[in-house]
């Protein structure tokens, strides 16, 4: 349990500490999965990103991280603007 949060707590830091803090817009059959691979850096696991993309947009998300629908802005810090479409 303790290697849990202390991983989250790493990709929490590296999400929140990238260059530019951007939002996402959830397009056409996004899931968290795709967003984060398209945001991660290559310090951080897929599973890492969700995790820390999720504890971000807890607010929009609830617990369900499946819920996230077309239109739904999610806040992210985003290194490459590139992924934003």
């Amino acid at each position: 349990m303790a290697n849990l949060r202390v991983t989250l707590f790493v990709a929490l830091t590296l999400f929140a500490s990238a260059a530019s803090s951007q939002t996402y817009t959830v397009k056409n059959g996004d899931s968290l999965w795709k967003i984060a691979s398209k945001t991660k850096t290559s310090n951080v696991t897929i599973h890492q990103m969700i995790a820390a993309i999720h504890e971000k947009n807890a607010a929009v998300l609830g617990a369900d991280i499946g819920s996230i629908v077309p239109g739904m802005v999610l806040g992210s810090s985003i290194r490459n603007r590139s992924v934003l479409g």
